[in-house]
C-alpha cells in the first residue's frame, strides 16, 4: 500500500479531519484568486476605486460566501470562468494569439469542471461581440448570417 506524503504529515502533526481543514484552506484560497480575477477584470473598463468596489461587493455575495469554504466544484468553476472572460476581453482589446489561447484553454477548463456552463459561456462571448459592433443579421436560403464590423475594423461572420 502506498501512502501520500499528505498522510504522513497527517500523522505527524496528528491533525484529525486534515483533509477537510485543506481542502477547504484550499478552497478559500480559489475563491480569493477568483476576487482577485474579478478585480483585473473590472480594471479592463473601469476606474481603480471602481473596480475594487465591485470586486468588494462580489466578495459579499451571500452564495459564494457559503460555497467558498467547501470543497465543491463551484468556486473552481467560478474562477476559471473569469478567467475565461478576463483573456477572452484581453484578445478583444489587444488582439494577440497568447489571449485567444488562455481564454480557449480556460474555457475548456471551465467545461470540464462544470459542464451546465458551457451555454452560459457562448452566450456571454456571443453577447458581448454582438453588442460590440454593428452587427447585421440576415436569414437567406435557409442559412442564418450574422455579420458585423468590430472596433478594429475587421469583418466577423458567425454560423
Amino acid at each position: 500500500m502506498v501512502l501520500s506524503p499528505l498522510f504522513y504529515l497527517e500523522e505527524l502533526l496528528s491533525i484529525q479531519d486534515f483533509g477537510v481543514v485543506t481542502g477547504r484552506l484550499l478552497a478559500v484560497l480559489v475563491y480569493g484568486l477568483f476576487l482577485g480575477v474579478a478585480y483585473k477584470m473590472l480594471r479592463l473598463h473601469l476606474e481603480k476605486k471602481i473596480s475594487l468596489g465591485g470586486a468588494f461587493l462580489m466578495g459579499l455575495n451571500p452564495v459564494l460566501i457559503h460555497v467558498a469554504p467547501f470543497n465543491r466544484d463551484d468556486i473552481p468553476a467560478a474562477l476559471f470562468t473569469a478567467l475565461a472572460f478576463f483573456f477572452y476581453l484581453k484578445s478583444a482589446r489587444k488582439p494577440k494569439w497568447k489571449y485567444f489561447v488562455l481564454s480557449a484553454c480556460f474555457i475548456t477548463v471551465t467545461m470540464v469542471t462544470r459542464y451546465n456552463l458551457i451555454p452560459l459561456l457562448f452566450l456571454v462571448i456571443f453577447l458581448h461581440e454582438f453588442l460590440s459592433c454593428q452587427t447585421r443579421i440576415s436569414f437567406r436560403e435557409g442559412t442564418l448570417t450574422i455579420q458585423g464590423r468590430p472596433s478594429g475594423g475587421k469583418s466577423a461572420s458567425f454560423f
